[in-house]
């Protein structure tokens, strides 16, 4: 067995184990008989513009992928990055703080015949957009509902964490994609440290991975250096944010609660969202949910905070890991009957 599939099941089940612990601490407290009553009751409507919009967290991506490879010159076809997004939010929701998202995608464009250095530039461009956009809302979030959220207990640490180390990331990547001299630096330290185990090895490393990087860096300069681009893709990844921040609401407006307007409930999801972006758990499971609950219980009746906890996860996240997981395996399958 390849050493990929394995890593896949291992994954696999983690996620597994994560959802059935989530089940026994959150879920089974529900009474699921009140959530059939509420989906009675609701305008379901709203429930299908919910997931609608939810599927825009891939839509939007493949377009900004297209968009960064058509100017590097690649000319890749919009439904081969919209395999490349299903792929990246699989692998994102079943490893650990997303690892395994990118460095699948990589491992995609490369078997398409596409530059290590391209897929990567390209794929990085649109990350840190989103991740700017991100961090960018979550902070209008925190200052307009400062006096909120410092009342609510322990979990304003964990914001404060999320904040922190989602802008952290994102400088290390912008380090990584513009900074040549310290992208080098950092690199040979790694090659050091791999040299004193294995001097062979940290060789190869280095002749490889130093062209690499150079050749990384050209791209993303280039990317950079076209304005319009860099604007339409940071316009693309924020919409494609404000998407995803978007579903509680419209799950509220359903369940018949307009208490609190559209932009109140966006700022405080993006709040949610990098609060619990810092925890490394596959898809952020079980945390998200907590994250959710403890932070709109003081706006609405416990009953409905956890109706529309339920229908917002899995309009955001669980059925999009079911059928972005089906689709890889049709494509992997495709594949192995072409070999």
């Amino acid at each position: 067995m390849k050493k990929e599939t394995k890593n896949m099941i291992r994954n696999g089940i983690f996620f597994v184990l994560i959802i059935v612990l989530t089940y026994i601490v959150i879920f089974s407290k529900i009474d699921m008989r009140a959530v059939r009553n509420a989906l009675k009751n609701s305008n379901l409507i709203f429930v299908l513009i919910a997931f609608i919009i939810a599927t825009n967290n891939i839509t939007f991506e493949a377009i900004n992928l297209k968009s960064n490879f058509k100017l590097l010159g690649d000319k890749v076809k919009f439904l081969r990055c919209l395999k490349y997004s299903i792929i990246g939010f699989f692998f994102s929701s079943i490893t650990p703080a997303a690892t395994g998202g990118q460095p699948m995608q990589l491992y995609a464009m490369t078997k398409d015949k596409i530059k290590l250095s391209h897929g990567a530039s390209a794929l990085f461009a649109s990350y840190i957009c989103y991740m700017v956009s991100a961090v960018l809302l979550a902070l209008i979030g925190f200052v307009v509902n400062y006096e909120y959220i410092n009342d609510i207990a322990f979990f304003k640490y964990l914001i404060y964490i999320g904040l922190i180390a989602n802008s952290l990331i994102t400088g290390v990547v912008m380090v990584a994609m513009f900074a040549t001299k310290l992208a080098h630096k950092w690199l040979n330290w790694i090659i050091s440290v791999i040299a004193r185990f294995s001097p062979q090895k940290a060789s190869e490393i280095k002749d490889k991975w130093n062209a690499q990087l150079d050749e990384y860096h050209k791209s993303s300069r280039f990317i950079v250096s076209n304005k319009k681009a860099i604007i339409r893709t940071f316009i693309v990844s924020f919409l494609q944010v404000v998407s995803v921040h978007s579903i509680s609401y419209f799950v509220f407006w359903a369940l018949g609660f307009h208490g609190y307007s559209y932009l109140e409930i966006l700022l405080l999801q993006s709040v949610i969202f990098i609060s619990v972006s810092a925890v490394p758990l596959p898809g952020t499971v079980g945390v998200s949910e907590t994250g959710f609950a403890i932070m709109f219980k003081r706006l609405f009746p416990v009953e409905i905070v956890e109706i529309s906890m339920i229908l917002s996860r899995v309009a955001s996240f669980y059925i999009l890991v079911i059928i972005t997981g089906l689709i890889f395996a049709i494509i992997s399958l495709k594949k192995k009957k072409r070999r």
